[in-house]
């Protein structure tokens, strides 16, 4: 689930927070939950993406999921929240070297985000080679009808892959 940190008013905020924090539906048999947040930081203003990601964290008791390209954005709200370990997405080529130190000197996991397959190899690869352990590998997931064949080939080819490159 993403919010955002552009809320006009922290009481509106607040109330979605406790109500996500306690949501549960039972469906099949199964109870199911949320599983995490994503606060996307469309704001544009570092202060109050640093301030709602450390609400966010008073207000849940669920996985936080920092959405920013911008990585002294996420630097900042890191030294708020750090203890909760949240996952950044996304490093993207050009944002690798930034991203990498911030994943070394924080100690939090940051998803992989190119245009190709093969870039995103290249990134886990140089984050490895770096010492950044915990990576995620957002493969691109086009969710009409039309595009739904890219996605399904896509994850094909990261099976594949990650078979092909296995030495075991």
């Amino acid at each position: 689930l993403e919010l955002h940190d552009n809320f006009a008013d922290k009481t509106e905020f607040q109330q979605i927070c406790q109500y996500l924090n306690s949501f549960s539906i039972t469906r099949v048999g199964e109870q199911l939950r949320i599983d995490a947040i994503a606060l996307r930081y469309v704001s544009k203003k570092p202060h109050q993406y640093q301030q709602t990601a450390q609400l966010l964290t008073q207000l849940v008791d669920l996985p936080i999921i920092l959405c920013c390209w911008d990585p002294q954005v996420v630097r900042g709200a890191l030294q708020a929240i750090r203890e909760f370990h949240p996952l950044i997405y996304a490093v993207t080529p050009a944002t690798l070297d930034q991203f990498a130190e911030i994943a070394l000197e924080f100690d939090i996991p940051l998803v992989c985000f190119a245009e190709s397959l093969d870039m995103i190899g290249g990134m886990l690869r140089v984050l490895t080679e770096m010492g950044v352990r915990d990576l995620v590998i957002d493969s691109g997931s086009f969710l009409s009808p039309s595009e739904f064949p890219t996605t399904f080939n896509r994850y094909q080819e990261i099976r594949f892959r990650l078979f092909e490159n296995n030495e075991d």
